[in-house]
Order: structure tokens, then C-alpha cells, then sequence
């Protein structure tokens, strides 16, 4: 059967190590359709056993931050680099063969395999037990002795194969909250904890820049990319996100940018951007000064919409990023483009961030609509990841809406590009009505502009089409957010289906009951001014709260004077 698969491996220490993985793959005809090597950081953990610190290693991949004291000890100038990260080379390859070969190829480098999934979703990573398997003989790349080695490790003892994760299935909760894949079900996070374990897999941009970047030969800018990369690798939810002493140079680049897009944002941002901006600049330090701190945003995000933010070093995967989304977390860049060229960037960066994203999450409505998207993320096929992802790019990225008769911007990529965002509103055109379909088949550019661009009628609408979307996604089970807990509750059963309608229950009868008594009063002269949901909650809501009628008035003077008259009547009584 003939499969995908995505493998990465750590490079081995020996003269000729990478060409005798290669030939492995060789060995069983495993075409190698993309192979890179990315330095990957490994966070150092401060152990107090007997009272003698010392560092222990250990791979974010098979982090478990609940066995790990963590040290207090902060680095006095972030500039010098933060104490306990180091780098470790990784290769990362995309392969395409017999699925019996890829299985085969990966027992035989299962020494140096770090992870891997097939097009199923299903990630699996070696178990932790290096030192047992270190001891074992076992064979080095480029062997033939397959019958000596045991994928399972469930006879050997050898290093095996198994799910990442937690330890239940998808479904269930577990201390880990992160899920095991059964049937093919890739596993999710379920708390907002749990998004250390996938934040630091970024796979473009992060410390290691293309050599086509702008700022490739510049040392001084990528050490401080390299300082940015090691504040997000050693942040963990519930930190502070660490303040940042931007450079004269950093903050002129962000003032160059801000004030040109600025200039734009008045005829062409839509209104919600255009309510949210000046209490950014009212309460976080926006304006063509510095460049904002991260947490200062952070914190006005929380209060307003529930958002945060979460500081990270590059692009993420989709199913990463999107995963985030679910819990109402924004994963988020620090650092800044290079000087050289302040309005490109190759990839994103806080003007994109601050600038494009940030005055969205502002808004409720719209923040609902993107986590609509990551809730619909958890669980799904890479098929389905890929296809909520290009919603979300045509969508939170580079979408239109309109209002009042007239096409506004909203995506953040539009918001975040003087040249794109001119581009999108002259070549009208490129401007089509919002279509999932249309979307769907469309190819996201990340180095060009976009091919087309969608028009929503509102964020409502937008949403509605998510959910028809997701409709269509077969999981095997539902999530629900819980803001209390900031978790996901996963409904398998009608058991908790009828658990979280219960839970709701209460919430619902408090808003119906002040309906009834607002709508006494209140329900015609609102209508009167035009104040209407859509068509079909105002129908329901007409059914719970009908609008009184002269009957009606008629019949509560007759009871207000019934009752009048008993009143009296029982108090000569």
C-alpha cells in the first residue's frame, strides 16, 4: 500500500552518517521528496537532587513539563541568550513509498528517529528510554540484520514505537490533557497547558534563516533573532511574556511601518479595526514611538475578548497554530523585519502581528470566528487541517468584508502590507463574494500576492460557514470550550451530550427569564430602532418574549385592578 510519510531524525555523529540513511531509503525504493536540517532547541532543566544542580537535556519532543522543576534563575541580559537552551541538528524529510518499506526503513534508523507520521495524522515518537537502548547492541543505519530489532519494543525491551501524547484515547481527559490517536485520530491538546508541548516545533523562520532573508549576512540581526527564539522556547503558559529593550533601529523600523499603514487604514480598514486602534494606542503604547510590549498587549487582549497571546520564534504547522486557536491563544512573534527593506518581510513578524492581527482580537465577534476554526482543528484529519486552514488564510488573513455598501479590509496580512493592501483594493477583480468552495480551491501564496480575494458579509455569516464546514468533519467526536477551565470537553456519547446541555441549562433559563421581563418594557420601541438579530434567533426569541398587545394591556389593568380589589378586600378581611 503506497503511503506518506514525515520523518525527522537526528543527525548521526559519524563520518557519512546522512548519506547512510539515504541509502536506506534507496535500499526499499522510498522516494525522498524533501529533505532539510533545522536546529532545533533543547531545553535545559535544573535538577536539585541532593542539593547539586545540574542539567539534564531534554528534547522538546518528549517534553513532559509536569516531571520538570524548572529553575528560577533568569539570564541578566536577554542579549547573552537565556539560560538552559542549546541547539541540536535535526533533519527533517518528507518520504513517499511502500508503506511495509517506510515501516521497515524507520525499524532499521530507529537509533536516531526522533518522530514520525503518516498521512493518517497519526504521530509517533521512540519511548523515552534512551539509556536502555544505548546499551543495547542494535543495528547502525545501513544494516540488513532486520530480523534482530523489534519495532514494538514490547519483546526486546528496545526503544519502540508509540503514540505522542497522553495516555488515553481521544475522548478521554488524563493528566497530560494531551490525546492519544485511536482509528487514525491524530492527538490534540485539551488544555490551554498543554500548548507548551507544541509551541517550539517551528518548522520556517525561526532561528536559522533562509539565505535569500534580508537579514542572512547581517550577525547583529540574527543574534537577536536568536535571542527572540530562546525567550519564546523558555516561556511557558501562566509566565509573564518577558519585556523586550527594542533597538533604535528596531523601533524606527516599526515607526516607518506604522505611520505609512496608518495613513491607509482610514478609508480602507474595516470598522472594527477602526474602534480598536485607538484604545490600542490609548492603553498599550501604540504609535510611531516603540514598538508596543508584547504583554502589555496581552493583558489589555485578555480583559477585552478573553485572547492572549503567546510569544513564538516562527511559523508553526498548521495543526499547531490552529490548535492554539481553540483555546483562545494567539501564538505570536517578536521579533522584527530587517531594516533593510521595512515594508517585506518573508515571513511573519511583529509589525504583521501588532499591527494586523491584534486589533482584530480585540473584537469579540471576530474572536469567536477564529476560535470556531480551532475548535474545528482538534482531532481532524490532515486532510480536514489543511482545508480549515486555507478558510483561515482567506479568511483572519487576507479577507474582505463589506460594509455600508463598501468593500473593508479585515485580514491581517492585507492590514500588515502597504503593498497588498493597495493591491487588494484596486484591482477589484481580484474581489469575489465569499465561497467555501471558491476558497477551497484556491493556492495560498506566501511570497507573491494572492490570486483572489474573498468578501464576507459579516463575521456571523463567516462563522455560520465554518460551521457548515465542520459539520461535514467526521471526528467521531464534538468539542467545547470551556472558558472556566480554559479546556476542551470532548463529547463522545449522548451521555455528554446531555452532561454540557446541563451545564448550560442554568446560563440559558437566567438570559430567557431577563428576556421575558426586558421585552415587557422594552421589546417595541427597540424594535422601533432598528435593533434585530438574524432572522431566525429573532423568530425564537418573538416565540419566547411575543410583543404585548392591547389584549394584553388591557387584560393587566384588569388583573392589576383584580388584584387591587382583593388586596383590599383581604385586608379588611
Amino acid at each position: 500500500m503506497h503511503s506518506r510519510c514525515a520523518l525527522v531524525f537526528e543527525a548521526v555523529d559519524q563520518v557519512g552518517g546522512l548519506m547512510k540513511v539515504i541509502q536506506v531509503f534507496k535500499r526499499y525504493n522510498i522516494n525522498i521528496r524533501h529533505i532539510e536540517s533545522r536546529r532545533i532547541p533543547i531545553r535545559a532543566a535544573v535538577s536539585n537532587k541532593d542539593n547539586n544542580k545540574s542539567l539534564q537535556v531534554i528534547p522538546d519532543v518528549d517534553d513532559d513539563s509536569s516531571n520538570v522543576e524548572r529553575s528560577d534563575t533568569k539570564a541578566e541580559e536577554l542579549g547573552k541568550g537565556v539560560l538552559g537552551v542549546d541547539y541540536k541538528q535535526y533533519f527533517y524529510c518528507d518520504l513517499d513509498g511502500d508503506a511495509e518499506s517506510l515501516v521497515l526503513a524507520i525499524k532499521i534508523l530507529k537509533n536516531c528517529v526522533i518522530e514520525f507520521t503518516f498521512n493518517d495524522g497519526s504521530m509517533f515518537v521512540p519511548s523515552n528510554n534512551r539509556a536502555d537502548s544505548a546499551n543495547k547492541k542494535e543495528q547502525s543505519p545501513g544494516g540488513d540484520n532486520l530480523e534482530q530489532q523489534n519495532i514494538s519494543g514490547d519483546q526486546t525491551g528496545n526503544r519502540g514505537v508509540e503514540m505522542t501524547g497522553g495516555v488515553n484515547a481521544a475522548g478521554g481527559g488524563g493528566e497530560s490533557g494531551v490525546q492519544e490517536g485511536t482509528g487514525g485520530t491524530p492527538w490534540y491538546p485539551t488544555r490551554v497547558r498543554d500548548l507548551d508541548k507544541v509551541s517550539n516545533r517551528v518548522f520556517m523562520a525561526g532561528v536559522d534563516l533562509d539565505s535569500d532573508h534580508p537579514g542572512f549576512h547581517d550577525p547583529v540581526y540574527t543574534a537577536r533573532r536568536k535571542m527572540f527564539a530562546e525567550i519564546s522556547f523558555n516561556y511557558r503558559h501562566g509566565d509573564p511574556i518577558p519585556q523586550v529593550d527594542y533597538s533604535d533601529e528596531e523601533n524606527k523600523t516599526w515607526a516607518t511601518v506604522y505611520s505609512e499603514l496608518k495613513s491607509l487604514y482610514v478609508q480602507h480598514a474595516c470598522r472594527e479595526y477602526l474602534v480598536n486602534l485607538p484604545l490600542l494606542e490609548l492603553y498599550c503604547g501604540y504609535g510611531d514611538a516603540k514598538v508596543p510590549q508584547l504583554n502589555t498587549v496581552n493583558n489589555f487582549l485578555m480583559e477585552k475578548t478573553g485572547f492572549s497571546l503567546r510569544p513564538v520564534a516562527g511559523y508553526l504547522s498548521s495543526r499547531d497554530f490552529l490548535s492554539a486557536l481553540a483555546f483562545r491563544v494567539f501564538c505570536c512573534t517578536q521579533y522584527i523585519r530587517h531594516a533593510s527593506d521595512p515594508f517585506y518581510t518573508p515571513e511573519p513578524d511583529c509589525c504583521h502581528e501588532l499591527l494586523g492581527h491584534v486589533p482584530m482580537l480585540a473584537d469579540r465577534t471576530f474572536c469567536d470566528f477564529s476560535q470556531e476554526i480551532g475548535l474545528a482543528s482538534l482531532g481532524a484529519s490532515d486532510p480536514d487541517v489543511e482545508k480549515l486552514s486555507k478558510l483561515y488564510f482567506f479568511t483572519v488573513e487576507f479577507g474582505l468584508c463589506r460594509q455600508d455598501g463598501q468593500v473593508k479590509i479585515y485580514g491581517a496580512g492585507l492590514l500588515s502590507s502597504v503593498g497588498e493592501l493597495k493591491h487588494s483594493m484596486e484591482d477589484v477583480t481580484k474581489q469575489k463574494d465569499f465561497s467555501l468552495e471558491g476558497i477551497l480551491d484556491m493556492n495560498c501564496n506566501i511570497t507573491s500576492f494572492q490570486d483572489n480575494y474573498f468578501i464576507n458579509s459579516s463575521f456571523t455569516h463567516a462563522k455560520q460557514q465554518v460551521r457548515n464546514f465542520t459539520n461535514s468533519i467526521q471526528r467521531g467526536f464534538e468539542v467545547k470550550y470551556n472558558p472556566y477551565t480554559r479546556s476542551v470537553d470532548v463529547m463522545k456519547t449522548t451521555i455528554d451530550y446531555i452532561h454540557a446541555l446541563n451545564q448550560t441549562q442554568q446560563d440559558m433559563n437566567l438570559l430567557i427569564e431577563g428576556m421575558q421581563r426586558h421585552a415587557l418594557n422594552n421589546t417595541s420601541s427597540e424594535k422601533r430602532v432598528g435593533v434585530n438579530s438574524d432572522s431566525d434567533w429573532t423568530q425564537f426569541i418573538d416565540n419566547l418574549c411575543p410583543p404585548k398587545t392591547n389584549n394584553d394591556s388591557n387584560n393587566n389593568k384588569k388583573n392589576n385592578d383584580d388584584g387591587q380589589t382583593n388586596g383590599l378586600s383581604n385586608g379588611t378581611a
